[in-house]
């Protein structure tokens, strides 16, 4: 199969899981609009959950004020299989499992815009440690 296939063929099924889950996608997008940030904590607790090198390399790269780009954390979570386990996921929807509404979100929802926005008010928020704050910068990124 072709990778525009395949492409053609996941937002397909992304598109009929919000279909049929209509509820529990506007839980969801409402959860990740919160400004408390709930949504973006249980995102990556999923994210540790599947791939536990993640966090580790998350703080390292935070802690590094030198760092450019994400390219070794994107690297680090292909390597792991993150791929796979969003398809596990989603496939079998397993209980609590938040992958099926996230992948929805990204691909059809206002992800950029609500991650822009909810970004930009950590960054300013002065309450804020500077570890929060640089890792609204990556989210950002």
């Amino acid at each position: 199969m072709k990778k525009e296939d395949k492409k053609r063929l996941t937002k397909e099924l992304l598109k009929e899981w919000q279909r049929t889950h209509y509820q529990e996608y506007c839980d969801f997008s409402d959860m990740m609009h919160d400004r408390n940030g709930a949504g973006f904590d249980k995102v990556y607790a999923e994210a540790v959950m599947m791939v536990p090198k993640f966090e580790k390399a998350l703080f390292l790269y935070l802690k590094n004020d030198r760092s450019e780009g994400i390219d070794d954390l994107e690297t680090l979570l292909k390597n792991e299989g993150i791929i796979s386990q969003l398809s596990l996921h989603f496939f079998a929807q397993l209980p609590d499992s938040y992958t099926p509404a996230m992948l929805c979100w990204l691909f059809f929802g206002r992800s950029f815009e609500c991650m822009v926005e909810y970004g930009e008010e950590r960054i300013r928020n002065p309450k804020l440690n500077f570890l929060l704050r640089r890792l609204a910068r990556v989210n950002i990124k």
